[in-house]
């Protein structure tokens, strides 16, 4: 590891991610003992992202991958906005990019999937319109931009619009016809 490099930062704390999912699927733990080393592994992810940030503010990669890391952790108190606001700063960074305002899409996405369990229905509603927009954003800058067009039909299907989200995923097809993914949704 090299301190002074943000991309080893960067990389670090997507290990982390990884090391949360190994410690989650781990049989040999107790419950108290997952719990205790996801905390850590949040933690210290946390912190490299953070010093990546910190060594190359200026990075677009770096904000893209603190949005990621907190996606992530969606479900963790205040995640969610830690994920949109790192997003905000690489669309500051890099507005000409359709790709973290698709990812503020997903995001938004995320949360009005999570608020659906609790009940929430006029928050996960203006969440979804939300998701929209970006995505609409996203598509402005870049019409066949495939994962803001597949996140769309994603948005219309949690709204209950089935015949918009088939349509959407039919386009979505048209521009990515090596997605196997696509075909598999449709």
């Amino acid at each position: 590891l090299n301190p002074s490099l943000d991309i080893y930062w960067r990389d670090l704390s997507q290990l982390y991610l990884a090391k949360i999912n190994l410690i989650s699927q781990d049989p040999n733990l107790s419950f108290e003992e997952k719990r205790r080393l996801t905390n850590l592994a949040i933690v210290n992810g946390a912190e490299a992202i953070n010093q990546a940030i910190n060594l190359a503010p200026m990075n677009v990669a770096n904000w893209n991958v603190r949005g990621f890391f907190y996606r992530n952790l969606i479900g963790i108190e205040g995640a969610g906005e830690l994920s949109l606001a790192s997003y905000q700063k690489a669309i500051q960074l890099e507005p000409t990019s359709p790709f973290a305002y698709g990812e503020k899409g997903r995001v938004y996405i995320l949360i009005a999937q999570s608020l659906s369990q609790t009940g929430e229905d006029e928050l996960r509603k203006k969440n979804l319109d939300l998701a929209f927009e970006n995505l609409k954003k996203a598509l402005e800058l870049k019409p066949d931009y495939a994962p803001a067009h597949y996140l769309s039909a994603v948005v219309y299907d949690q709204q209950g619009k089935l015949d918009q989200a088939i349509s959407k995923l039919e386009e979505t097809k048209i521009i990515s016809p090596q997605d196997p993914g696509v075909a598999f949704q449709l």
